[in-house]
Order: structure tokens, then sequence, then C-alpha cells
């Protein structure tokens, strides 16, 4: 779904060597050690950070080593960022209490009527 807001995800990436060489969709899985190299080679300026907290600002290193200036970032950690950088945070806990309160609100009015 991204196309329809002319974002394209080139690859992913993981330190898993069972993970490397396979693909999510149409993407192939790559190791970390070629995200500086393939970044920087095809200027990319977006990354997506989806890893657990321990790792996570490693990658953010790397995602900024590579000419990386804007993050999406899931893991549950704030990340340091030189300034100049721009992150968002996602936070799926805080999404999901949300959804369930709706649902829990459009449950409570269907009850009533």
């Amino acid at each position: 779904g991204f196309s329809k807001y002319n974002l394209d995800i080139i690859a992913a990436f993981d330190n898993d060597e069972k993970k490397i060489g396979t693909k999510i969709g149409s993407k192939q899985v790559l190791s970390t050690n070629q995200l500086v190299g393939l970044c920087r080679r095809m200027k990319i300026k977006i990354g997506i950070i989806t890893v657990p907290e321990t790792e996570a600002q490693p990658i953010c290193d790397l995602l900024v080593d590579s000419g990386i200036v804007a993050i999406w970032n899931f893991a549950q950690i704030k990340l340091n960022t030189p300034g100049g950088i721009i992150v968002e945070n996602e936070d799926i806990g805080s999404s999901l209490t949300v959804l369930s309160n709706h649902l829990q609100q459009m449950y409570g009015m269907i009850g009533r009527q």
C-alpha cells in the first residue's frame, strides 16, 4: 500500500543467517552488513526500524551512517540521533489500546440501542 504514497520499500535487512536470502513478499532480505552500502548507493532517505529494543540503537546508528535522514521507529525505545534526523515513533501497544477502547465504546453504544 505504500506505492499510493509514492513510497517503495527496497529491501529488508536482518542479521539472522536463516532469513538472509529469503523474501518477504517480493522484497529480498539482505544482511545488515549490506545496509550502509545499499542505502548510500541508492540514496535512500527513510529507514524503518522493526527490531527488538536491544538492537534498535545500533540499527539506528547504521541508518544514520548510511545517509538516512528520517526513521520510522517501531521499537519501543527512544533513539538517540544527531540533529537533523527526523524520527517518527510508533507505539503499537498504545494504538491497540485506542482501538480496543473504540471497540468497547462501539459495543457499549450498541448495547444501549
